[in-house]
């Protein structure tokens, strides 16, 4: 199990094909969320969350997902801090927790397969194999763009520039609306 701090909160992860998180450890947790799969998926990220102070073996949220590996793409998790909310992608699946109410806020899916969670200010970025979308930190949708692969994205100030097979698209950061290449 890797263990990462982030500000005030403690994250405890593990990428294994069947969670080692003893049931104990759920019983004790204040939040415990199982997203439940076909028996066929192979993979399985357990999250851990607690506050980085409390040396008690009691978790603020435990989360266990299990998911379809496609090969090349890898589960991620983003915190925010200050929200507190997390971000949890893996295979197709998009998860959101508000970790102050112990609760989970969305349940999303994107195509073929999750790349990863990017913070940009107050915009955190998803990237998949065939969408790019942005998110409020805590949580709320606030646009998606469909992609063809291969394609890359980069942010300079307000915009997201996607590099796209024949061409860029300039979008606005927050709204995800078009802007000209100039």
């Amino acid at each position: 199990m890797l263990s990462v701090t982030v500000g005030d909160w403690k994250l405890s992860l593990e990428d294994v094909q069947q969670p080692l998180i003893k049931d104990v450890a759920k019983e004790k947790a204040r939040f415990v969320d199982e997203v439940s799969a076909p028996d066929e998926w192979n993979r399985c990220l357990s999250v851990s969350v607690s506050k980085a102070a409390d040396f008690s073996d009691r978790s603020d949220a435990i989360i266990i997902l299990k998911f379809q590996d496609y090969g090349g793409f890898e589960p991620g998790v983003l915190l925010v801090p200050e929200t507190p909310f997390l971000f949890v992608g893996a295979g197709e699946i998009l998860l959101g927790y508000d970790l102050e109410r112990r609760e989970r806020s969305f349940e999303d899916y994107v195509y073929c397969g999750f790349w990863g969670w990017h913070r940009f200010g107050d915009i955190v970025l998803m990237s998949s194999e065939t969408e790019c979308s942005a998110w409020s930190l805590r949580g709320k949708k606030l646009w998606s763009a469909d992609v063809e692969p291969p394609w890359d994205f980069e942010v300079s100030g307000s915009d997201v520039i996607l590099v796209v097979e024949g061409g860029v698209r300039k979008l606005d950061l927050k709204t995800g609306k078009a802007r000209n290449r100039n």
